[in-house]
């Protein structure tokens, strides 16, 4: 069906196994030294405003490439992970297929900053035949309040065979909570387009790649600038 850098996978999923531990243990430790006493429930407070309180968020989906109630978000810090099963699609000999993937969810920005997405990052595999006719399209719109803009647009053509990793800035107007905390939506509206060949028994073939890992799959990892106001 697909085929992997296994190396790759290996590499990235390391990474994200990591930050969750990381995530974990941060919380744990704070929770320690809030019952020893050695830090104030202020001090915990400050830290939590520092960008995203951490915890688990629904988010809305709909499309043929994420059936509904099949994603959630987690938001830590400055980042934003999106979790669901992989994107694929494939079109034989002559075939068009499409599949999109609309993700909406509500992120609670703290007082005290004027907030914007930064960075995208996600990772993908294209088995495009190296028949005439034969590509395959990757489009990426975001939103963020009241802005939105695509942020990335490959092709890739016949003979392209690998898996790739995206990481791309993202510039869209920022939320003002400099006076108050705010709730705000935000989005990611993908889609993938594959052509088949025009001859032979090959299969264009396409997809958006999960890391497969014990602690779920991870498949957009959004980065967050918080500017504090003066």
């Amino acid at each position: 069906m697909k085929s992997r850098t296994l190396n790759l996978e290996k590499r990235i999923g390391n990474c994200i196994i990591n930050e969750v531990i990381e995530m974990k243990l941060e919380h744990a430790f704070l929770g320690l030294l809030a019952a020893s006493g050695i830090v104030t429930a202020n001090v915990q407070a400050v830290k939590a405003e520092e960008g995203f309180a951490f915890k688990r968020v629904p988010v809305i989906v709909n499309g043929s490439g994420c059936p509904p109630g099949s994603a959630f978000g987690i938001v830590n810090g400055n980042s934003v992970s999106i979790i669901f099963s992989e994107m694929y699609t494939e079109a034989a000999r002559r075939e068009f297929k499409r599949a999109s993937c609309n993700i909406r969810m509500k992120l609670d920005v703290p007082s005290g900053y004027t907030v914007q997405p930064v960075n995208l990052r996600y990772l993908g595999y294209a088995n495009i035949p190296n028949v005439s006719g034969a590509r395959s399209t990757l489009n990426t719109f975001a939103s963020f309040g009241a802005s939105g803009g695509w942020v990335d647009r490959s092709n890739f053509g016949p003979g392209f065979q690998s898996d790739f990793e995206r990481n791309v800035d993202i510039a869209l107007s920022a939320v003002n909570a400099c006076t108050r905390p705010v709730t705000t939506n935000f989005g990611i509206n993908t889609n993938i387009s594959a052509w088949g060949p025009r001859s032979g028994d090959e299969v264009t073939s396409m997809g958006i790649d999960t890391v497969d890992v014990t602690l779920e799959d991870v498949i957009y990892r959004i980065e967050f600038g918080f500017i504090p106001c003066s």
